[in-house]
């Protein structure tokens, strides 16, 4: 499962996701259901727009909760996101506003999702929020200064794919 992992963190990054699916429906079958969350993402990223949908649908029906909260929303963050589905982003936001400038560890020591401010400001671009050119500037902020270059590269991508207008609330 380590090697999994890692190689799926990589190719989440890479935005591959999709060519994984066989190992991510495996051990969502046989190790943790919250990998139907990987597995909504990995649907997403291929244009698998239904399939993402229904493994988000079945990941949201797992119990959940507890210590891993942040990490089941800024995941599902993600994957509406990817889907460009702002309707159902906006139903996380007041969850990720309460996660602050924090930055969200998967498993402590060994995966780490980036700064909240990442997501949050990515669910308020989605919605035309002016707001999200704060969060994104947060986010990239917090990527430079503790080195966390593959999501400033994120953060970067995000506000290319937006635009500056919509980051302004001018969308």
């Amino acid at each position: 499962m380590s090697r999994q992992t890692v190689e799926g963190i990589i190719a989440w990054h890479e935005r591959r996701l999709g060519d994984v699916v066989p190992e991510v429906v495996d051990l969502a079958a046989t190790v943790d259901p919250d990998w139907l969350v990987v597995l909504a993402q990995a649907h997403a990223q291929a244009g698998r727009r239904e399939a993402a949908l229904e493994a988000i649908e079945r990941f949201g029906r797992a119990p959940g909760g507890g210590t891993r909260e942040p990490v089941r929303t800024i995941l599902t963050a993600d994957v509406h996101l990817e889907l460009r589905d702002a309707e159902r982003a906006a139903a996380l936001l007041p969850a990720l506003r309460a996660y602050g400038d924090t930055a969200v560890v998967l498993w402590p020591g060994a995966t780490f999702l980036g700064p909240a401010a990442l997501y949050r400001g990515g669910v308020l671009a989605l919605l035309g929020d002016p707001a999200a050119g704060a969060e994104l500037d947060r986010a990239e902020e917090v990527c430079a200064a503790s080195g966390f270059a593959p999501f400033l590269a994120r953060v970067r991508a995000l506000r290319a794919s937006v635009g500056r207008t919509a980051l302004d609330g001018r969308s």
